[in-house]
């Protein structure tokens, strides 16, 4: 994505929202579609965000549509709707459009929202839930589970009556031992 900022017999230059450019040349452009976000009169934008399932997601619903609406990029705010895309394995996925003049403003206005979503969603206690991995080891057949982030680091079990073990250089030999030479001789 980008704005194309000169067009050659050979190629286009677009330059990209992180300020590198793009050298396509025109066979590829006269054989892709080209979507040009700024020919059409405004610029939607979905926006997503999944809230826990103990969430109380109607008031999820109602503090996006507000925050959508009271930001002064966004157009046809008396319109926003927000709806229950469907759920996932973290919780429910809201989803809704925001509806800008041009593309600038709408990577603007997206992120401002999306900051104010975390923001609110935490003062009012809506979760944001994130994954988490838990860590199942097996030690001498009993289990010891851990999640990431907590509990304690897993103790090694050394037997007390067991000796140190000695160090191996070469050949298996302990580190120190005379290493007796043997040479064999070719035959030709």
């Amino acid at each position: 994505e980008g704005i194309v900022t000169d067009i050659t017999l050979r190629h286009t230059i677009i330059s990209q929202y992180n300020e590198e450019s793009c050298i396509v040349p025109n066979s590829v452009m006269d054989s892709a579609v080209i979507t040009n976000t700024n020919y059409t009169e405004n610029i939607g934008n979905f926006l997503e965000i999944t809230v826990g399932y103990d969430s109380d997601i109607r008031r999820a619903i109602f503090l996006m549509k507000r925050i959508c609406a009271d930001h002064e990029l966004t157009l046809n705010t008396m319109e926003t709707n927000v709806f229950v895309k469907g759920y996932s394995a973290d919780g429910v996925v809201l989803k809704t459009t925001v509806w800008t003049t041009n593309l600038d403003d709408s990577f603007h206005a997206c992120s401002d929202i999306r900051l104010a979503l975390v923001e609110q969603y935490l003062r009012e206690g809506i979760e944001i839930p994130y994954q988490t991995v838990t860590v199942t080891t097996k030690d001498n057949g009993q289990d010891s589970t851990e999640g990431v982030g907590g509990g304690s680091e897993p103790k090694e079990k050394h037997d007390e009556a067991e000796a140190p073990r000695e160090e191996h250089g070469e050949a298996g030999h302990t580190k120190g031992e005379p290493v007796e030479e043997s040479h064999t001789q070719e035959r030709d």
